[in-house]
């Protein structure tokens, strides 16, 4: 007869490849995400010991930390440089290493991308039951759909991209029970926030955390993968979710989950991933529905929280000395004073949307808070405002012009120019002798490409003996940046090919009209 076993159990027995006499054991790694961070070096290494990666059909590409939130690419659709080196560098080494290793990569502009961890389930790449990793501290978000997740460092990326494999030894185990029904208002971070004001941020340090009872079973996947993602907050290696119809209606049609007799396999084996009646777990915390009321951080850890009806503790209120100056310290730095009622403390700016919350769960708190509007109480301001709005005496607008029909257009064709594309200089027209012309679009950026060049001003050269003659470059910044001969600047691809006392000398690539590319000369001279 089997043990009851925790679904953590059950999901480690059935990934052990070997296991040592110390407890250590080799795991078999059924998912690995990587992106522009900790995945260069890991790479290199890789290529250095001219190895391959060992499943690149189970490993995901997304480039994540490093991405703006501006546009990425302008209106013609050309790539738009990003600003600080070291992340462009990142950037492009990720874009030339996953084709090269074979493994899929979702592009910077492409309808996929987005948060590393939340692609995983988006896309169907995270399933119950499998092992995933990720350099990235909350891939145990992906616990809300059942899989056993968690972040790994630069040197053990590249040793699953190499086996497909991890050395680990097994976590203690811990269930986190909250039963009834939430108060209004109260979301799956207030809940995640409750856990951690009960039992610290080193509460879970050294276990699995399963997530049971009805407050979680009513939660929406967005909400499991908020506290999932939380997990680790509260000191916890991953945190879990057994995987229920709310799990599998998410996942089904989802571009990599199965399809067809592959999908009733799958569901068939996702029912039984779930702590069997009897399984024993190394800790337990229960945790009443009706104590949680909407969570507000005081200080700069998530333990140190209180409900939002509560007061701001006195520092000296805690034993532990060294607790009580951390308390001063984030007192100080947030600005407010033992014993002010948290509904005293005046909002200032709201934002709403994080990755901890998936996105759409803010915005689904958001609106329900907005929908109530107009009626109760602790809204009048608001609502005395929109009454006002409403009140205000309407504008007249005025008719559109109307306007002359759009004149034929007439273009040489011997110009082979689209009639709407822009306009060219005819003197870029003149291609010179030799190979056309093309930047190298794989180099990494250095940093005065983020910058237009007539923005740059030339303030001074060094003279070094025998060292080449370098010029001073200052941008709007006012930082001043070092060039020589060979360095690259502005946003055309700019190379100094001469460096003088007084000036240098730029070749620029820029496009031609035709689809091609032409070169320009350009100078800088000495700034008065």
């Amino acid at each position: 007869m089997v043990n009851p076993r925790t679904l953590y159990e059950k999901i480690w027995d059935a990934h052990v490849v070997e296991r040592r006499p110390d407890g250590t054991c080799l795991i078999y790694i059924d998912r690995h995400l990587v992106h522009e961070v900790t995945s260069p070096q890991a790479f290199e290494g890789l290529r250095l010991a001219g190895r391959k990666v060992r499943r690149p059909d189970l490993t995901l590409a997304v480039p994540d930390h490093n991405l703006p939130t501006t546009p990425r690419r302008d209106a013609a659709g050309n790539r738009i440089p990003i600003a600080d080196p070291q992340s462009a560098e990142q950037l492009v080494a990720l874009e030339r290493n996953a084709p090269e290793f074979g493994v899929r990569l979702i592009g910077d502009a492409d309808r996929e991308q987005g948060i590393v961890h939340v692609v995983g389930p988006e896309q169907g790449f995270t399933l119950p039951g499998t092992t995933l990793v990720c350099g990235d501290s909350h891939t145990s978000s992906h616990g809300a759909l059942g899989a056993l997740a968690f972040g790994i460092g630069t040197s053990e990326v590249e040793h699953v991209l190499a086996t497909q494999t991890l050395l680990l030894k097994q976590s203690k185990t811990m269930e986190v029970v909250v039963e009834g029904e939430l108060a209004p208002g109260v979301t799956p971070k207030d809940v995640a926030l409750a856990i951690c004001g009960a039992i610290g941020t080193a509460g879970g340090t050294g276990h699995v955390m399963e997530y049971r009872g009805s407050v979680f079973r009513d939660m929406s996947i967005e909400g499991r993968l908020t506290v999932a993602n939380m997990s680790i907050e509260a000191g916890a290696r991953s945190g879990l979710f057994a995987p229920d119809e709310k799990t599998f209606a998410y996942l089904k049609g989802r571009p990599m989950a199965p399809k067809g007799a592959d999908w009733d396999a799958a569901v068939a084996y996702w029912r039984t991933l779930h702590s069997d009646e009897g399984a024993v777990f190394d800790k337990s915390v229960v945790i009443d529905a009706a104590d949680i009321v909407p969570t507000v951080t005081w200080g700069t850890s998530p333990e140190d929280v209180v409900p939002i009806t509560g007061a701001v503790p006195d520092p000296m209120s805690f034993a532990d000395p060294s607790k009580q100056a951390a308390a001063r310290k984030s007192l100080d730095y947030m600005g407010l004073t033992a014993g002010q009622r948290m509904q005293d403390v005046a909002i200032e700016h709201i934002f709403i949307g994080s990755c901890t919350n998936s996105r759409i769960e803010d915005l689904r708190a958001a609106a329900a808070l907005l929908q109530g509007c107009g009626s109760g109480a602790g809204i009048n301001e608001l609502d005395a405002r929109m009454t006002e709005i409403k009140a205000r005496p309407r504008g007249r607008i005025e008719p559109p012009p109307e306007f002359k029909p759009i004149a034929t257009y007439a273009y040489a064709a011997h110009k082979l120019r689209a009639p709407f594309s822009r306009p060219v200089d005819e003197k870029l027209l003149e291609v010179p002798e030799g190979r056309p012309v093309e930047p190298d679009l794989s180099r990494p950026k250095q940093y005065l490409e983020g910058f237009s060049l007539d923005a740059l001003a030339m303030v001074g050269t060094i003279t070094k003996p025998s060292n080449p003659l370098e010029a001073l470059i200052e941008d709007p910044t006012g930082s001043v940046t070092r060039v020589r001969v060979g360095s690259y600047m502005g946003r055309n691809f700019g190379r100094v090919v001469e460096v003088s006392s007084d000036q240098i000398a730029l070749v620029e690539i820029v496009p031609d009209g035709q689809d091609g590319w032409v070169e320009r000369s350009r100078n800088i001279s000495l700034a008065e």
